[in-house]
């Protein structure tokens, strides 16, 4: 590969450790095995469960909406930890409260390397089958796995200690970042792996705990005892495990945690906190975005009240026969391009869940991405940043294409084999299906008035309704409640064709896209499209759009014939999607203008300028639109993040890509450009 190409994308930086004889992982980076070779489990229990009094404690918790406990580990290796708090915590924790294990590793397991690991502990292969079923792609970053129905979650990040608790909030305004309740403090010993262990990532532990925070680790090196004494650890020595002597364990006081340290960066995408008020919330709108969100806040205990003005959930863009889960790989690393993956890889553990079992829903029948020969030195660089991932996405040609596909293809491309189609209505169904969620078709709502306690929703009837948090969800319509300036969306037009299943014969068995695309068969017609029409207009589908998509379906299959279809016989729909001009949804708490241009007018005048305040949002209320094409693909993890934002969680999205979706990154554009009146 020519050194003018981006280096490739998050390759593994471990590779598959050696196996000692009894079966006992060792790590060749640090010469040192992963687990006690006397009872790996026992010793992993005694250490970190038992000394952090952790089945006391979790006994004892209310049965209450709300009701978290969060958990960092430093060092997942081969996750025998979580697994044995997630047993502990389904057998005694009370059953509304939720767990949130936050743990991050530099150098990641593969799945089949996990499962050889864990697989001496039979009593855990409940949880371990559910967690190697859940194993992402190991891109570098942050990775939330949702287990028993969303009571706990496990938040793995993927990537150096040091960045991983900078990117969880230990560095600037801590005081947002949500605490842990308990720490585990583990890795490879320090003599062996110093870095994990050091002054600057004590200060972050530090910066990450609450008063009444324990910690337990099996090392007592008197560097990381005078480390963790000086960053506000009260600390005991306690007999270890086995053939160890001693181990540590402490308690946060809170009284000599280190400040905040300067920012590099204004914070105008960190928000204050979260909403007020009892845990009930409002969402408008019941398309893919709306009903995400309703589902995430459910997951978490809150009331939530669904308004949609039509008829019926998922009548816009949203009611398409199918749709597609599409993704466009980035050629360098950026928050833009992480965000984009990060999302592709959170829905497909999304739909897999929401429609466990059901085929007729959710098919993950792969994906193929035709290139013509002008491309080829684009994909082949994207092929090399992506060797690490086959089960991501591989480089077919165009005889390999056919095969996959089960048709004739003139090109190949990519293939993305764990994507497919969705059945949208259905997935607003399943969505929104949750005692905790109550929806109202034909409810429309025409206002909104901040409250001491929150918010008042003024419906077209006259009624009102009022709630702690508001999310608004109306794709391009978001501005008729927020103000006809608060954000650049705008509306496109699209078109999908519905073929009977005889005109196209053979039909692809995966999904295959180019300027357009087409479905699998789904009962008796197939899909294709979509159009781009920029604009608002009316719902008719037109013979000239129907043209159109089969045009660009001709281009994909080239032995289709798109003149022996007679259009005017054929069926179609029209949505609109709401677009932004970075191509990226808007999701987050919703700036309040005027508060904004107070705040960061010095941005003007220096667009580099670190200006030490948060953003001024506007308490509770929060906005999930311009998802565009790829709503299936980004409205999941943005449902996931508002709903953490809303209920004190910590968030999907590390620091870094809390910026992309904001809602407030063009506001921030338009100051430092001078465009505010």
């Amino acid at each position: 590969m020519s050194s003018d190409l981006p280096p490739p994308i998050a390759t593994p930086r471990a590779s598959e450790p050696e196996w000692l004889a009894d079966g006992t992982p060792f790590s060749r980076e640090f010469n040192d095995v992963y687990y006690s070779r006397d009872d790996g489990s026992a010793e992993s229990r005694y250490v970190f469960l038992d000394h952090n009094r952790l089945a006391a404690r979790w006994a004892a918790l209310p049965d209450a909406p709300g009701t978290l406990f969060v958990i960092h580990e430093t060092g997942f290796g081969t996750g025998l930890n979580f697994l044995l708090a997630w047993q502990l915590w389904q057998s005694v924790a009370p059953a509304s409260a939720r767990l949130v294990f936050r743990s991050l590793e530099a150098f990641p397991l593969q799945a089949d390397a996990l499962a050889r690991a864990l697989q001496r502990w039979p009593e855990l292969e409940p949880f371990t089958r559910q967690l190697l079923g859940a194993w992402p792609a190991l891109l570098p970053g942050l990775h939330t796995l949702e287990f028993d129905g969303g009571q706990v979650s496990l938040q793995l990040y993927i990537g150096d200690v040091r960045e991983a608790l900078e990117q969880y909030g230990a560095d600037t305004h801590p005081e947002l970042a949500v605490k842990a309740d308990a720490w585990f403090l583990d890795g490879f010993a320090p003599a062996r792996n110093p870095a994990m262990w050091d002054d600057a990532v004590m200060r972050r532990v530090a910066a990450l705990s609450k008063p009444g925070t324990t910690l337990a680790t099996f090392t007592v090196a008197a560097a990381v005892r005078a480390a963790l004494a000086t960053h506000g650890f009260t600390l005991a020595r306690v007999p270890g495990f086995g053939r160890k002597r001693d181990m540590l364990t402490g308690v946060f006081g809170g009284e000599t945690a280190p400040g905040p340290r300067p920012p590099t960066q204004t914070p105008w995408h960190l928000a204050a906190a979260a909403p007020r008020g009892d845990r009930r919330a409002i969402v408008i709108g019941a398309g893919i975005a709306g009903a995400t969100c309703a589902r995430a806040l459910a997951r978490r205990g809150w009331r939530v009240t669904v308004l949609e003005a039509h008829a019926a959930p998922a009548t816009g863009a949203s009611g398409n026969p199918q749709g597609m889960l599409f993704t466009q790989l980035p050629a360098a690393d950026t928050p833009h391009g992480e965000f984009t993956l990060h999302s592709f890889l959170h829905a497909l553990r999304y739909y897999a869940e929401l429609f466990a079992g059901d085929s007729e829903g959710f098919s993950p029948c792969g994906m193929l991405q035709l290139h013509g020969p002008q491309d080829a030195a684009a994909l082949a660089r994207l092929a090399e940043r992506f060797a690490a991932y086959p089960r991501l996405v591989r480089l077919v040609d165009a005889a390999q294409a056919s095969a996959l596909a089960g048709v004739p293809l003139a090109h190949g491309g990519l293939y993305l084999p764990a994507s497919g189609w969705i059945v949208p209505p259905a997935a607003c169904a399943r969505a929104l299906d949750h005692p905790l969620i109550e929806t109202r078709p034909g409810w429309r709502a025409s206002a909104l008035s901040a409250e001491e306690s929150g918010w008042r929703v003024q419906l077209d009837a006259g009624a009102t309704l009022q709630a702690s948090a508001v999310i608004v969800a109306t794709a391009a319509a978001a501005n008729e409640l927020l103000g006809d300036d608060a954000l650049p969306l705008s509306p496109l037009r699209g078109q999908i064709t519905l073929l009977p299943r005889a005109a196209l014969t053979p039909a692809p068995r995966c999904v295959v896209c180019a300027e357009g695309y087409v479905a699998p068969p789904h009962g008796e017609r197939i899909c294709c499209g979509a159009s781009f029409v920029h604009g608002a207009g009316d719902f008719v589908p037109t013979a000239g759009e129907h043209c159109g998509n089969l045009q660009q379906l001709q281009e994909i299959l080239p032995y289709f014939d798109a003149a022996s279809i007679d259009v005017a016989t054929l069926a179609g729909r029209v949505g609109y999607r709401a677009s932004t001009p970075d191509r990226l949804p808007v999701a987050g708490p919703v700036p309040d203008i005027a508060a904004f241009r107070e705040a960061y007018a010095g941005l003007q005048r220096n667009a580099r300028l670190p200006i030490d305040r948060i953003g001024p949002y506007r308490r509770g209320l929060y906005v999930s639109a311009g998802h565009g094409s790829r709503g299936l693909t980004s409205a999941p993890l943005c449902a996931e993040a508002i709903a953490a934002a809303i209920a004190g969680e910590p968030s999907p999205l590390s620091q870094r890509l809390q910026r992309t979706p904001s809602p407030a990154r063009f506001l921030i554009r338009r100051i430092i450009k001078g465009q505010l009146p």
